[in-house]
């Protein structure tokens, strides 16, 4: 029997060759995993900060707070020369955000921006009552080793939450709410919401019921848009002509998260994950936005 004193220079490259191919497989799986894990716990919080903020809108009844239903209740009109609602349409919707009723306008300039009342939201301690209310307060961090940062959880209010309120028929008592969850955002607000006003083009063939919105962008002055980010529908509904029966005209106020942003210059087309109710015409762009959650009228007792 013929044998082989050892193993070939060939042999041992190609060796090497096989086990490195193997290896950065390996290691291209480490990056996806951290952004994996980055957005589960995004995900995560935005969830945690959904459920708190509905629960304390319960609690406090946020719904019938006394500053929400000065707004709801306001005769002037956030939408300049709109029509008044009707006792069986929708309200016009009022934006319950105490960061920036101080320091910011109305929203898009068609939706009241308010604080709640302190009645209703007790100051607690020494901290304020937006800080209090409307952040995440409680969170760990972790080292490189895995070990927490500090002795007890941290108190930054990295995540924080906006309130959308409308009555689904003006002339009665319940009120929808929808929980706006934002991320990083600034509780020293200094600059408002970006508007564009949009065309609705025909949805893609390869996407069902859904549409895409052409919105165009002075460079220079590009929002934070991402796949995954969302825009509020500031569109102003009118009153349908005559012989149609009258009623009132109102604003969408409707959030809408973005799948895909094609860009061709200052043109850019968004691509949404819900379809539309009717034509879009004005938008909003909820910069640091991460989560919408529906919550309904809730419950009163």
């Amino acid at each position: 029997m013929k044998t082989r004193a050892g193993i070939t220079l060939i042999e041992v490259l190609v060796a090497i060759f096989i086990m490195g191919v193997g290896m950065l497989a390996i290691l291209v799986l480490f990056p996806v995993a951290a952004l994996s894990m980055a957005r589960a716990i995004r995900d995560d919080r935005a969830s945690q900060c959904g459920q708190q903020a509905a629960a304390l809108a319960n609690t406090f009844d946020l719904r019938h707070d006394t500053a929400v239903l000065n707004q709801l209740n306001n005769a002037t009109l956030p939408y300049s020369g709109g029509a008044a609602p009707q006792s069986d349409t929708p309200s016009y919707p009022v934006y319950i955000d105490p960061f920036g009723a101080t320091q910011l306008g109305k929203l898009g300039g068609v939706m009241y921006r308010v604080a709640p009342s302190t009645s209703s939201f007790p100051i607690s301690g020494t901290a304020t009552q937006a800080e209090r209310w409307f952040t995440l307060l409680d969170d760990i961090n972790f080292l490189p080793t895995g070990k927490p940062s500090g002795a007890s959880p941290e108190r930054y209010g990295y995540y924080s939450w906006a309130y959308i309120a409308r009555r689904p028929q003006h002339g009665r008592s319940l009120v929808d709410l929808t929980v706006l969850v934002y991320k990083g955002r600034s509780v020293s607000i200094t600059d408002s919401e970006r508007a564009f006003p949009s065309a609705t083009t025909a949805a893609p063939t390869h996407i069902a019921n859904s549409a895409t919105l052409t919105i165009t962008v002075a460079a220079g002055s590009e929002p934070e848009l991402r796949p995954g980010g969302y825009i509020l529908d500031t569109t102003y509904v009118p009153p349908p002509p005559p012989p149609a029966v009258a009623t009132g005209g109102t604003v969408v106020g409707r959030a809408y998260q973005i799948l895909d942003i094609q860009k061709s210059g200052t043109t850019w087309q968004l691509r949404m994950e819900q379809p539309q109710a009717h034509p879009i015409t004005s938008i909003v762009v909820m910069e640091n936005v991460i989560a919408a959650f529906e919550k309904g009228t809730g419950w009163r007792p």
